[in-house]
């Protein structure tokens, strides 16, 4: 009967964690349960929640994710005048997580602040926790709870409330939030401590994830055999795992690592097959990221039209998605193609208009990155760079 199975599907959740082609094959029929379970008389729609909160982790192991997210959504509505305020906060955070493998950034965002507040005024510490885990996964242009200088507040908060899986999902967040705010000396070092962990637990969508980072972290850091290393290290683990996302994220970080090594027809391949897999997914952002990095290469080889072109598409998403800091990057490439094009004067219009939309920017770090980007171009212009010729 459906009510004895919230138990068995617990236990299997937990002895198959890391097994992502058992979830697959089980998803279905935990789906279908978990659907009726919430139909059920109150305590049984709490039972069914916690079951569907315990799902989270498999779900970067499907393609088809919006009956989940639906799912997700009808936990909340049907929980939302329960007594377990912990479950309430809990399922809150896992349907921002799902809303954040959409590209969907600032609802979830809303989803953990709502659970952090309601954990905050309930005394539910391990629930403020995880919600900041989640706010800072997220790869936003702004966070409203949280910034570089918080940092320490933050690991100072009911340390001994953190296991171990807990402190591991902290610091990747953390090295997440930090590459986010070009702190990427500390999102590096935070990066290697969640490495160390997850790989101690044989969990590679999180070793993967972390290899990731690092990789990213050290092309910032110019340390591009590092990238490489670390690139190689993510790709290998992301093989033993069922994580739908691991094509394109390889692709495109080979792409930008062959883009620093100037092999520009080498990175348009990359980049070519990331956007496409990139299109398979439910995630807008990507998609414009995607486009930049194949217009930036197009640049590099003077193919001033195409680049012109992957530009616009790159643009429409950000401003459809309303990402700021992605819009940013774009307008500042835009303004470097035409000064390269020798239409300085448009360079200097782009320009203009992205200092308009860099006073929206609300974080102090990314605003000081993008202003002297922006700066110094406008500055190799009225000088007449060589490098712009």
């Amino acid at each position: 009967m459906i009510i004895d199975t919230v138990a068995v599907w617990k236990e299997k959740l937990r002895k198959h964690a890391v097994n992502g082609q058992w979830f697959s094959e089980a998803a279905p029929e935990i789906y279908r349960d978990i659907q009726k379970g919430l139909r059920q008389i109150p305590q049984k729609r709490e039972e069914f929640t916690g079951v569907l909160i315990a799902t989270e982790p498999f779900l970067p192991t499907l393609g088809q994710l919006q009956p989940w997210r639906d799912l997700m959504v009808n936990a909340i509505n049907v929980t939302s005048n329960s007594k377990n305020l912990a479950l309430r906060c809990e399922i809150m955070i896992a349907t921002g997580n799902m809303y954040a493998m959409y590209g969907d950034f600032e609802r979830a965002e809303e989803l953990f602040i709502k659970a952090c507040d309601l954990a905050y005024e309930n005394n539910l510490p391990r629930q403020v926790i995880n919600s900041y885990i989640g706010m800072m996964n997220l790869s936003l242009n702004t966070y409203q709870r949280i910034t570089y200088q918080d940092l320490p507040a933050l690991l100072d908060y009911h340390p001994e409330l953190r296991d171990s899986m807990m402190t591991g999902k902290l610091y990747l967040a953390i090295a997440n939030a930090c590459k986010q705010w070009a702190q990427f000396q500390t999102a590096n070092d935070y990066a290697k401590m969640a490495y160390v962990y997850w790989l101690r637990q044989n969990n590679y969508v999180e070793v993967g994830r972390s290899a990731k980072i690092l990789t990213i972290t050290s092309i910032y850091l110019r340390n591009f055999s590092e990238a490489e290393s670390w690139l190689e290290i993510a790709e290998q683990c992301y093989s033993k795992t069922d994580y739908i996302w691991q094509y394109s994220e390889i692709l495109y970080l080979k792409g930008q690592l062959a883009n620093e090594h100037q092999n520009f027809d080498e990175s348009l391949e990359y980049l070519q097959k990331a956007l496409e897999e990139f299109k398979k997914l439910d995630d807008p952002n990507k998609h414009a990221v995607a486009y930049h990095a194949i217009a930036q290469a197009h640049i590099h080889k003077r193919q001033f039209e195409q680049a012109e072109a992957n530009l616009a598409q790159a643009d429409d998403i950000a401003q459809k998605t309303n990402n700021t800091f992605q819009r940013l990057h774009i307008l500042h490439t835009n303004a470097y193609m035409n000064a390269k094009r020798d239409r300085r004067q448009d360079s200097l219009e782009q320009i203009k208009v992205g200092l308009e939309v860099l006073s929206s920017l609300q974080n102090e770090t990314q605003f000081q990155m993008l202003q002297q980007k922006f700066e110094e171009l406008q500055q190799m212009i009225i000088n007449d760079d060589p490098q712009l010729s």
